[in-house]
Formats: C-alpha cells, structure tokens, sequence
C-alpha cells in the first residue's frame, strides 16, 4: 500500500510521479481507513485494521504506533489543540488518547462503550466533549472527556 501526500499550490496538476508527491511509510497489503492532518500541521495520522500511525510532518518520522483494542478503527478525530486522538473501533469502542512526555508519545487514557461502531467523532472547541454518530446514523452521543485529560 503506498499512501501520497501531495504538497500543491492552485496550479499543481496530480499524478503519482509528480514531484511534489511524498510517500507515506506504510505496512505492504493493508487497507487505509483513515488519514487526518492535525489542527496545528505537526502531524499526519493513518489507520488500518486495529492499528493508528502518528508521524510527524513534513518529515514523516514515525513518532508513535498505536495497537487499538476493539475491533478495526472507523473514525478518527483530533482535538483543537492536536494533543488529543478520538478513536473509533467497530466494535463499539471509543478511545481518547492524549500525547505526553518529551518523546511525544501518545497514550490511550480513556475507553468507552459505544452502542455500535461510529461513523463519525469530532471533539468539542473547548476539548470537553466529544460527539460520535453511530455508522447506521440511528445514535448519535455526547461524552465528557474531562477525566481523560488527567
């Protein structure tokens, strides 16, 4: 699997041999769910199955590689400050994972069950909460995330 980042400007065209093109490190055979920015530009994330990968960016040295418990992650959110990661899994779960340490290592701090597996999370402004949408479209929930942040 090779995963593109483009750096472009209004008048860059796409191909996968352009020069602006940079290849993302990722494990052969794997099918991406996710791929997310962080707010502050710092990082760039990728999800396959059960596994989330935060590498710095532009230099794409990976910073941390996290094994998520329950089930393939579906959704992936960062919080405004980009030192939180809302994790999604099919089977239920949503994880909050905060950043910390001068390694910048990122550490799952909190774990809730969900009614099913989300298709959407975003957290609030103030990093508070976090609302998840369930893939049916039926549930929709809003946690605190306050004894996360701990």
């Amino acid at each position: 699997t090779t995963l593109l980042v483009y750096t472009l400007d209004i008048t860059s065209t796409l191909s996968e041999s352009s020069s602006n093109a940079i290849s993302v490190p990722v494990k052969e055979s794997v099918q991406i769910s996710s791929v997310l920015f962080s707010p502050d530009g710092e990082r760039l994330v990728v999800s396959y199955e059960s596994t989330i990968l935060v590498y710095t960016f532009p230099s794409l040295k990976e910073e941390s590689n996290l094994a998520i418990p329950g089930g393939d992650v579906t959704c992936i959110s960062f919080s405004s400050d980009s030192l939180k990661l809302a994790v999604a899994t099919s089977e239920g779960r949503i994880h909050v994972a905060i950043k910390y340490g001068d390694h910048m290592k990122w550490d799952i701090r909190k774990t809730l069950r969900c009614d099913g597996a989300a298709s959407c999370i975003l957290f609030s402004p103030d990093i508070s909460s976090c609302f998840w949408q369930s893939l049916l479209g039926r549930r929709n929930a809003l946690f605190s995330v306050l004894g996360a942040l701990k």
